[in-house]
C-alpha cells in the first residue's frame, strides 16, 4: 500500500508524505507480508545457530561443477553473450549470491563447459531415441 501511495495513487499525497513513504520504501522499514487485518499469532522462539547466518567463504568442488553448469545453461538458451560473464558487476553479482563460486573466464565458458554440456544433451538426445 505505501509504494502504491507513494509512486502510482493518482492524486498524490503531501510532499512531506511522499517522502516519508519512499524513505520507508527505500530503507525496507515495512513488513510486505503485513496485514492490519489478520491477528498475529506468537509463534514459539527458536533460536537459530549462528551457522546459519554465516555464508561458506569455499563451495565444494562438485557446488562449483553444478554453478558452472546452470551458468553455461542460462547464457546459450537466454541468448546472453559470454563477455558478460567477466563484467565486474556481474562478478559482484554471483559474489553476493554465493561467495565462494569462482566464475569462470569466457573463454573457459565458450569451449570446455560448452562442449561438456553439448555432450550431455546429444547422449540424452541419443537415449531418449533409443527408447
Amino acid at each position: 500500500m505505501i509504494a502504491h501511495l507513494a509512486l502510482q495513487y493518482p492524486k498524490p499525497p503531501l510532499p512531506e508524505v511522499r517522502a516519508l513513504y519512499l524513505e520507508i520504501l527505500n530503507n525496507g522499514l515495512f513488513d510486505d507480508n503485513d496485514d492490519d487485518n489478520s491477528s498475529k499469532q506468537s509463534k514459539p522462539y527458536k533460536q537459530s545457530k549462528i551457522t546459519n547466518h554465516v555464508e561458506r567463504l569455499t563451495v565444494t568442488d562438485d557446488k562449483q561443477r553444478r554453478c558452472s553448469r546452470a551458468l553455461t545453461k542460462f547464457f546459450v538458451t537466454c541468448g546472453v553473450p559470454l563477455w558478460i560473464v567477466e563484467n565486474s558487476f556481474f562478478i559482484d553479482y554471483s559474489k553476493e549470491l554465493c561467495p565462494g563460486f569462482q566464475v569462470l573466464k569466457r573463454t573457459i565458458l565458450s569451449t570446455t563447459i560448452i562442449n561438456v554440456e553439448t555432450t550431455t544433451v546429444i547422449a540424452e538426445m541419443k537415449k531418449k531415441l533409443s527408447n
